[in-house]
Formats: structure tokens, C-alpha cells, sequence
């Protein structure tokens, strides 16, 4: 065999093997076969952070309140959303008025949005949304 037609063998040989190690190819662990089950995906994005790494910071879901469940405990660290018919109709009061930072719903162009808020310090607050033709009273409790 002339050496040209060996080195072309090799590295055929080295690039089979480089291309089955980056795609996972090969039998680990006994496993056999072509199925995917039990095998993890790497990220889309190679710098992105799986789940659990980071700062530790937790997104929490928002608490919800709508026209039947009228009172929330509001942890300073979420935000409180107002799920209502017609969403960019509604405005709202607070008494007192420097507990709650209020964002209104609607037409967001591409989606439409629920009205919300987001807390300023602890206490306790009565809401009254109104839509035009009727009015919600809700008792929010703002927690550290």
C-alpha cells in the first residue's frame, strides 16, 4: 500500500473518530442501539446555564387574583397579576396608594397583556378595579 494511500486511511480513521465522539456516538455504559432515550441534549446556546447554576435568584410564578379569588398574600420579591375579562379595560385604586405600583393591561401588539402590579413595601391594601360597568375590591397583604 503506498504511504499517501495510508495516510488517507488514518486520517479517515481519526475523523470517523472525532466525528462519532461529538456526536455522542459509540456505546457508553453497555448501552447499544440508535434510540435517544435517556440521553441529555447539550443547550442550544453553549454559554447559557443549565437549570440550578447561577446566582441561586428563583423566578417565581406571579400571584394571580381574579374576579372570585379577591385577596392575596404578596411577597415584596413577586408580582401580583389581575386575571379579568377584557384586560385593558380595567383601572385600579389602592387605599393606601404607596403600597402598589400598578401596570395596566391590553394590547400589547403582538399579545395582550394582563393587568398587574408590583409592590413598593409591606401592608395591607384595598384595590378597587374598575372596568365601567363594575367594580372588584380586592385585599392584597404585601410580606417581606
Amino acid at each position: 500500500m503506498s504511504r499517501s494511500r495510508k495516510s488517507i486511511l488514518v486520517l479517515a480513521a481519526i475523523m470517523t473518530t472525532l466525528t462519532l465522539a461529538a456526536c455522542g456516538g459509540g456505546s457508553e455504559g453497555g448501552e447499544e442501539g440508535g434510540d435517544d432515550e435517556g440521553v441529555s441534549s447539550a443547550p442550544l446556546t453553549p454559554d447559557a446555564p443549565e437549570a440550578g447554576q447561577g446566582d441561586g435568584a428563583q423566578v417565581l410564578p406571579p400571584i394571580m387574583v381574579d374576579e372570585v379569588s379577591t385577596e392575596a398574600s404578596l411577597p415584596m420579591t413577586n408580582t401580583l397579576v389581575f386575571n379579568l375579562t377584557n384586560p385593558g379595560a380595567w383601572s385600579f385604586a389602592a387605599e393606601p396608594g404607596d403600597l402598589l405600583e400598578f401596570t395596566p393591561g391590553g394590547d400589547q401588539g403582538t399579545y395582550t397583556s394582563n393587568p398587574s402590579a408590583r409592590p413598593l413595601k409591606p401592608g395591607v391594601a384595598q384595590v378597587t378595579a374598575s372596568d365601567g360597568t363594575q367594580k372588584i375590591v380586592f385585599t392584597i397583604t404585601v410580606t417581606q
